[in-house]
């Protein structure tokens, strides 16, 4: 943006509403504008028409104002892209009770480590710590997220 502004943009969107095609041009031109981009899987295949993730991301990032595009896999953990590399992370344990939410929280923590200054792998372990403090309760944001908790979390080291 021209004063310097950045768009972040978390699709969360179920694929039947993709099917309207309004929803859908809207959705690809948030896209095509985002510079953190934090889909899923699924959506990120759908928004870009693509059907491996590897060929995905490299369409996303025809998006000459994409930064960083960090990729949620649920149980599976994360991968983030920038223009010149990826990272790999993976979960931190967790009796897991509800995931609803995780992904928002993901999100929180992902912007909020970018906003500080962080490194991408910081980052990704602040976002990784509070996607599982939200499962381990019951409900979108009942999880027991704090800076305090994320950090100790981080500090048990259990990815």
């Amino acid at each position: 943006m021209k004063k310097g502004g950045k768009i972040s943009f978390d699709p969360n969107i179920r694929k039947e509403l993709l099917h309207d095609p309004e929803v859908f041009k809207t959705v690809q031109r948030v896209a095509a504008n985002a510079n953190v981009f934090l889909p899923g899987e699924e959506e990120l295949l759908l928004i870009t028409e693509e059907k491996s993730i590897e060929e995905a991301v490299k369409k996303a990032f025809q998006n000459p104002a994409l930064e960083i595009l960090a990729l949620k896999k649920g149980s599976r953990g994360c991968t983030v892209y920038t223009k010149d590399a990826s990272y790999d992370m993976g979960i931190y344990r967790v009796d897991p009770v509800d995931a609803t939410g995780a992904g928002d929280s993901y999100d929180g923590a992902f912007l909020c480590g970018l906003l500080e200054g962080k490194s991408i792998e910081e980052t990704m372990k602040m976002a990784a710590a509070a996607g599982a403090l939200n499962t381990a309760a019951f409900g979108p944001m009942e999880g027991k997220i704090s800076r305090e908790t994320i950090e100790a979390m981080i500090e048990k080291g259990e990815l």
